[in-house]
């Protein structure tokens, strides 16, 4: 049975982001991320990496319909011409460049999270010392 750890975070105190949460999983081979990403599609985000952050980032589109509702007719003409209201959401996260093999990590998007699944670095073998 493989050890694992999990950490769930809550970052609370970041304007705009209420709610979400970023849980990191890591066993004796990876480390698999996950960070809520929601009313994001997979193809509007943007992913970096600057020195050792990894920086996940996207718009957030939402439409507001102040208009009354006398039927689906105008209902549905409504929300075509309402009003798109954006909001950028970003994640951020120190990677270790010593414990993680960012060259072979993998990257999936569903239902509105990020889900970032990243390799440990074995240290190389030096050979047997007799």
């Amino acid at each position: 049975m493989m050890s694992q750890k999990s950490k769930t975070y809550y970052p609370s105190s970041v304007p705009g982001e209420e709610g979400s949460n970023i849980t990191i999983r890591e066993d004796e081979t990876c480390f698999l991320v996950s960070i809520e990403m929601p009313d994001i599609d997979g193809k509007d985000l943007q992913v970096t990496l600057n020195k050792n952050v990894l920086t996940i980032s996207g718009f957030r589109r939402s439409r507001s319909n102040s208009y009354s509702d006398i039927d689906e007719e105008c209902d549905r003409r409504s929300a075509q011409n309402a009003p798109t209201k954006r909001q950028r959401l970003v994640r951020q996260l120190e990677i270790d460049p010593t414990a993680v093999d960012i060259e072979r990590a993998m990257a999936s998007t569903w239902n509105g999270c990020y889900t970032l699944y990243a390799p440990k670095r074995h240290p190389q073998f030096k050979g047997l010392v007799l």
